[in-house]
């Protein structure tokens, strides 16, 4: 079982369950990790995780994302999207309107995912709920929206780069933005240029795909973890969940240290602790010799 990460680059029309499912074709798998799925009709970094690696799924999704996003205005569709049917129309703002709605958006924000999501609702995605002709209400939940730039505003498209939070729906940002200039809009077409540290230079595309990568402290650290290197006797009792004290692993114990810390040992990630003070949990166990 190959073990290790893969930055792709997916193509606008193909589902990221597809890409995936040339991820596993090409190492003869049955299970793939991700780190948040595009919409089909997007493109850009997807991050799969193969093998043991798909237990840090959780800790490669938490990274902030970069999208470059074309909004018209004017026309709204049910999925929010240029795949949906236009069931509303309403005026093209001035762009100093556009500019000025803008900021609200930035911080802290509660966000509301569009209908056509797959969110599961009493254990069916809302998709489906909706297609079945079904009304739904979707809670609001916060998400961290931290850097908006409208790189250009043409006719009734508005180019916006947009850098957010793990959860942020981009249909619904449009949406909430149309809203604001008082009209209505949707995504024609969306590009995710980075994920956490990693960004288009990174990526590859179908048959690249049995290059897999191993994370290094400096991933890891890129990741927003702590890293710690260890030896081989301390590596024994690692992988056999010995309870350390943080100083026995080489990490200063203070009151205010809390965190993440990715271990590793022999050239390799060996697993993930959950730092308090000088106390340690383990959060995932990889196992070395990767």
């Amino acid at each position: 079982m190959p073990d290790g990460f893969l930055i792709i680059d997916k193509r606008p029309g193909l589902s990221s369950f597809g890409t995936l499912d040339a991820v596993k074709r090409t190492f003869g798998i049955r299970k793939v990790g991700h780190a948040g799925t595009l919409d089909r009709f997007a493109s850009g970094i997807l991050v799969a995780m193969v093998g043991r690696y798909t237990r840090l799924c959780d800790f490669f999704m938490a990274s902030e994302k970069t999208y470059l996003a074309t909004i018209r205005f004017g026309l709204g569709t049910d999925t929010l999207d240029p795949e949906g049917s236009i069931v509303s129309e309403g005026p093209i703002p001035e762009e100093a309107t556009l500019r000025s709605a803008l900021p609200a958006f930035s911080g802290d924000i509660l966000q509301t995912p569009p209908d056509f999501s797959a969110i599961h609702v009493n254990g069916i995605r809302a998709y489906e709920r909706v297609r079945n002709g079904e009304k739904i209400e979707l809670p609001s939940r916060r998400v961290f929206i931290g850097n908006i730039e409208l790189v250009r505003f043409v006719g009734s498209d508005a180019e916006i780069s947009i850098t957010c939070s793990k959860g942020t729906y981009i249909r619904s940002f449009a949406r909430d933005l149309a809203a604001a200039c008082g009209t209505v809009a949707h995504v024609t077409s969306l590009r995710r240029s980075r994920s956490g540290p990693f960004d288009l230079g990174d990526a590859v595309e179908e048959p690249g795909f049995d290059d897999l990568r191993l994370m290094t402290p400096s991933v890891a650290d890129a990741l927003g973890l702590g890293t710690v290197e260890i030896g081989a006797t301390m590596e024994r009792y690692f992988l056999n969940g010995h309870r350390f004290r943080s100083e026995e692993l080489g990490i200063p114990a203070t009151r205010e240290m809390t965190g993440s810390i990715a271990v590793f040992g022999s050239g390799c990630i060996l697993g993930i602790v959950e730092l308090s003070g000088a106390d340690l949990r383990y959060r995932v166990v990889l196992g070395g010799g990767s």
